[in-house]
């Protein structure tokens, strides 16, 4: 699959198809990222932003920043993909392209186990899909808000059981930990 998706890539170039092109450069992302191949497929999502940018392709370019933000955040590489996500959000245009690159970065937020600013972010791109009627979204938006704050709920509970527990209030401790 992956020589196929190279040929087409190539056939594309030569015949100066840009969306072609684009979605050549996407499909053979995504086959590296089946392989477990991550480097070629960062190279990859950055030429379509490249791409993306130059062609004026805003949605392609947000999905790309996006793309690339999961993926160093599966490679750990936390301040690359909050670079990622901020690139996004700065390159959305439409309120559709900010809520996808909002979703973007909540998740980012979400990995590093930032929640509350996760949780926001999330909820701010419910708003925008809710706006543009992309129910969906708007769906995805609102459970990853949910986990940000039962996962904020949770710390709450083991700190307070925490507390409870060194205070010597070992009922009260045992409480706050079912809690969680």
């Amino acid at each position: 699959a992956l020589n196929v998706a190279s040929a087409s890539l190539r056939l594309l170039r030569a015949a100066e198809d840009l969306p072609g092109e684009l979605a050549a450069l996407k499909a053979t992302a995504d086959l590296h990222l089946c392989r477990g191949d991550t480097e070629p497929a960062l190279r990859l999502l950055q030429e379509v932003i490249s791409l993306s940018h130059d062609s004026g392709d805003v949605s392609d370019e947000v999905d790309a920043h996006v793309s690339c933000a999961r993926l160093r955040v599966l490679r750990c590489e936390a301040a690359e993909a909050t670079l990622s996500a901020e690139a996004a959000v700065k390159a959305a245009s439409t309120e559709m392209t900010e809520a996808k690159a909002l979703l973007g970065m909540a998740k980012v937020l979400g990995a590093k186990e930032e929640m509350s600013a996760a949780r926001e972010a999330a909820q701010k791109a419910a708003a925008l899909f809710k706006q543009k009627g992309y129910c969906s979204g708007e769906f995805l938006a609102l459970d990853l808000a949910w986990q940000c704050s039962a996962a904020e709920a949770t710390k709450l509970a083991q700190q307070s059981a925490q507390a409870f527990h060194s205070s010597g209030d070992l009922c009260s401790a045992a409480k706050a930990q079912l809690s969680a």
